[in-house]
């Protein structure tokens, strides 16, 4: 009795439930209230498939994710090799140059490989991987390819710091080729160490501004430096004029160095045997 007055008691309860909900539908006020009370579900069901749906994707990504991803990966990687392909090509072509160097019997010729520049005076100085222990001495010419780059300013046991010849402090006796000019080479002045590299010329005779050849060597004074090593090419001032005379007692000119100081990796460092002057 008491079950079955239960069970007609709950199907009577269901029955005005729906009446309820069938009458509150019928009116605006009704639909209002209704869609309120289901709002809070629906956002909370719809963000349950949201993360949902962004977690199988990044699971299981679909075909078209997954090409693009191989696409990149094979694009970087076309990338890398092309960087090192460019880095081998560039450092065999830096040591060919160095294997035709011409041979200097009386001089002790090391090859060093560049192994870092500050950033601070990024064309003015750089550190190589050779030093006291393989004979590196100070004041020892340094050429890049074949064309002098710089002299050795300090030597440790295993490594030197070169300092090339757009630093003001680098200075040695240069001369204009097939002529009898010589003049005194050192870092054009007002420029700094991320300046594209530039030299001045000073000391020349006077009678050098008639000179119309370009080519800059090695004199070979002091015996510090072989002489005849390409060192750089003089280039117009501003006003267009090669060589100028100063006070009509000597010459100065500027000079653009032949050596190629952005891509250098090895360098040759030419040191004399038997050092007995000064550098």
């Amino acid at each position: 009795m008491f079950n079955v007055s239960f069970r007609h008691l709950f199907a009577l309860l269901g029955v005005l439930a729906v009446l309820l909900m069938l009458g509150l539908g019928m009116s605006s006020f009704g639909r209002r209230m209704a869609l309120g009370m289901a709002a809070p579900f629906a956002a909370a069901w719809r963000t349950v498939e949201d993360v949902a749906v962004d977690l199988f994707a990044w699971v299981t990504p679909t075909k078209a994710r997954q090409k693009r991803h191989d696409q990149e990966l094979r694009l970087r990687l076309a990338e890398i090799n092309a960087a090192a392909c460019d880095s081998l090509a560039q450092e065999n072509a830096e040591l060919r140059k160095i294997l035709d160097l011409p041979p200097f019997p009386t001089w002790r010729v090391l090859v060093a490989h560049v192994l870092s520049r500050d950033p601070a005076t990024w064309n003015w100085t750089f550190t190589i991987g050779k030093g006291s222990a393989d004979g590196v001495t100070v004041g020892a010419v340094v050429l890049a390819g074949s064309n002098v780059i710089g002299r050795v300013a300090e030597v440790f046991q295993q490594t030197a710091v070169i300092e090339t010849i757009a630093s003001p402090s680098c200075r040695f006796s240069v001369a204009i080729v097939d002529t009898p000019f010589t003049g005194i080479i050192h870092g054009a002045p007002g420029l700094h160490g991320h300046s594209p590299p530039r030299c001045m010329i000073d000391f020349l005779p006077k009678e050098a501004a008639e000179t119309n050849n370009r080519l800059v060597i090695t004199s070979g004074l002091g015996g510090w430096i072989p002489p005849g090593l390409p060192v750089g090419v003089i280039t117009p001032d501003e006003s267009s004029t090669l060589v100028t005379v100063i006070g009509q007692a000597r010459a100065r000119a500027y000079m653009t160095p032949l050596a190629d100081f952005a891509v250098t990796r090895f360098v040759t460092v030419i040191c004399p045997v038997s050092p007995k002057l000064n550098p």
